[in-house]
């Protein structure tokens, strides 16, 4: 799994199989067919490290202060941010589970020179 693939939207760690900026809409079309919208429409998301306790730290996209972060969840275009939408597909966000993901968290922080000790505490 790429490490480009987390973000952070409402408080909670999701992973997706791509960059989140990559991601298409869901919807059905009128036509019928998977409309071919991007969800992001040129939001660009930041790239933070967020430590995740004991387990240790990842870097993430933070989408936390996106007003339409629920429209991204449920990856549907601005066209298609309507409650009568109908979906042609699963939306490829799932919640991020620290034991299941645990390839993507590192032990330590990136900008701290790790000397292969035991981390302090305290």
């Amino acid at each position: 799994m790429d490490r480009r693939g987390l973000v952070v939207l409402k408080g909670c760690l999701w992973i997706a199989p791509i960059d989140p900026h990559g991601l298409q809409c869901v919807a059905r079309t009128k036509q019928g067919g998977l409309c071919k919208n991007p969800v992001s429409y040129s939001q660009e998301l930041s790239w933070y490290e967020f430590h995740l306790g004991a387990h240790g730290y990842v870097d993430a996209y933070d989408g936390q202060r996106f007003k339409d972060a629920d429209r991204w969840l449920a990856q549907h275009c601005t066209t298609h941010d309507t409650l009568d939408v109908i979906d042609i597909a699963e939306p490829e966000l799932r919640p991020f589970h620290v034991a299941h993901d645990a390839a993507l968290v590192r032990r330590y922080r990136e900008d701290v020179t790790y000397d292969g000790g035991q981390p302090a505490t305290g």
